[in-house]
């Protein structure tokens, strides 16, 4: 048992870490004092409590051991265990016997108690506990104590669903599931329209449902989507007395976030300490050692708790810092369309100067125009084309050539005459004064009969090795 304790553990130090999320939560296991021993001090049985172990102990007895060599008068058939009134445990052989010309039956040929040899009580260890029915993960205790324990119960940890792309169409039961190549959990991109994206989040292995609406579409490179158009701002109600050189308005000042600052985290609580002294008495070394484990699980706990706190204290800080960046983006939008009025008010400006220009030049003009000499003129000719057409109408001749030679090779390969002749061996014999033909001339019409048949199915055959097989 003690070797499984220690097998369980190693497992579970190097397979179980992915498995859990938060380490805060860690529980002691279950623990079950159950009744063991030794069968001829190799196989350890064991159970909740004594009947049960007799029980057991019986049953693995039967089941190791073979029935007794049967004889002229005893045949055995099968042996079983059976409870007795002293609280103990007999095994039963039945079979038959051989009495006065007959065998007859019987359930009782051989009875003999079985015993138990010294038991012992073995400590098991188990997740999750009753109280924590969700705690079914075991984590191995760092460091290692010398006695079990050696692990404690976790919670198993739920992925959440990937959040869904409103881009995306909503999943049917008949979207294909295409597979990835193993190269992890990744996003992959499908033109949605009006200049968005479908994001679609993969599996660990690289796979996903792609939407049936989709058909055959390929996917591309995934690019963040277009912010909205601001919404246009209302156009002010005309002056009816403007002033004929109003000012400017005043450009409006950026906003200026002002996240409220996360306070220092608090300084992590002392260990507590353990007692490393030894005992010379088996209870009061148990003792301590539950006092040293009780003081690993609260400094580990405490440990993970101040952790969960400054993560907190983090994820805090972090979201002040996104709405910083927020405002900062909002506030370059702002410039940047200032600017995009700028631009548009100089490229206006432009544009009248430009009128006034040509309104001001004389109307005079030249107009030169002439075929350009070379380009692909000077690439595809005359000569060029003829030249291709000439080498395609020889290759379609080849080609017919060909296709003609092998249909006359064909021809002269499969021109099979059933209409065959030969004639027959005649060996006459003559036995008792007749002769007696014992050649097989005498089967020449049979033979004309199936002859036909045989060369019909050798040429279906043949032609089925040359034409019909296609295995590479």
């Amino acid at each position: 048992m003690r070797n499984l304790i220690f097998l369980l553990a190693l497992i579970s130090a190097f397979f179980v870490p992915a498995a859990f999320g938060s380490l805060s939560g860690l529980v002691s296991p279950k623990s079950e004092i159950l009744k063991c021993t030794k069968y001829n001090n190799t196989h350890e049985i064991c159970a909740d409590n004594l009947d049960s172990l007799k029980e057991a102990n019986c049953n693995y007895y039967t089941s190791i051991t073979p029935l007794p060599e049967s004889n002229g008068r005893i045949r055995y058939s099968s042996q079983s265990c059976r409870s007795t009134s002293s609280g103990g445990y007999e095994v039963v052989i039945a079979g038959s016997y051989y009495e006065r010309g007959e065998w007859k039956s019987s359930s009782e040929l051989s009875v003999f108690p079985l015993g138990l040899g010294s038991v012992y009580d073995d400590a098991q260890y188990s997740c999750p506990p009753d109280s924590n029915p969700l705690h079914k993960t075991p984590v191995p205790i760092q460091p290692t104590p010398l006695e079990p324990p050696l692990f404690m119960c976790a919670k198993e940890l739920v992925d959440p669903e990937p959040e869904k792309d409103p881009d995306c169409p909503d999943p049917t039961d008949n979207d294909p599931f295409v597979f990835g190549s193993g190269g992890g959990q990744t996003s992959v991109c499908f033109p949605a329209g009006n200049g968005r994206q479908c994001e679609i989040k993969t599996d660990a292995n690289g796979g996903y449902y792609i939407p049936i609406s989709y058909g055959s579409a390929e996917p591309v490179s995934c690019v963040p989507d277009p912010e909205p158009d601001p919404d246009p701002e209302p156009e002010p109600d005309p002056d009816p007395d403007p002033d004929p050189d109003p000012d400017p308005d005043p450009e409006p000042e950026p906003e200026t976030p002002d996240p409220d600052k996360t306070p220092d985290p608090d300084e992590r609580p002392a260990p507590e300490d353990t007692d490393p002294s030894t005992s010379p008495d088996s209870i009061g070394a148990l003792n301590k050692v539950n006092k040293n484990l009780d003081s690993i699980n609260n400094n580990m706990v405490s440990g993970f708790e101040s952790n969960d706190e400054r993560l907190d204290r983090l994820a805090k800080e972090t979201q002040n810092s996104n709405e910083l960046l927020s405002s900062i983006k909002s506030n370059t939008l702002k410039s940047n369309n200032t600017l995009s009025d700028i631009k548009k008010t100089q490229s206006d400006g432009n544009k009248l100067l430009e009128k006034i220009e040509e309104n001001t030049e004389p109307e005079k003009f030249n107009f030169n125009a002439g075929r350009k000499q070379g380009g692909l003129n000077g690439v595809f000719t005359d000569a060029d084309i003829q030249q291709v057409k000439t080498e395609i109408e020889e290759k379609r001749n080849e080609l017919t050539d060909y296709l003609e030679t092998i249909k006359t090779e064909s021809a002269t390969l499969f021109d099979i005459d059933p209409n065959l002749s030969s004639d027959y061996e005649e060996r006459l014999k003559t036995i008792k004064g007749v002769e007696v033909d014992l050649g097989v001339s005498r089967f020449s019409n049979f033979f004309k009969l199936i002859a036909p048949a045989i060369l019909l199915a050798a040429t279906l055959t043949g032609l089925y090795i040359l034409l019909g097989s296609n295995r590479e």
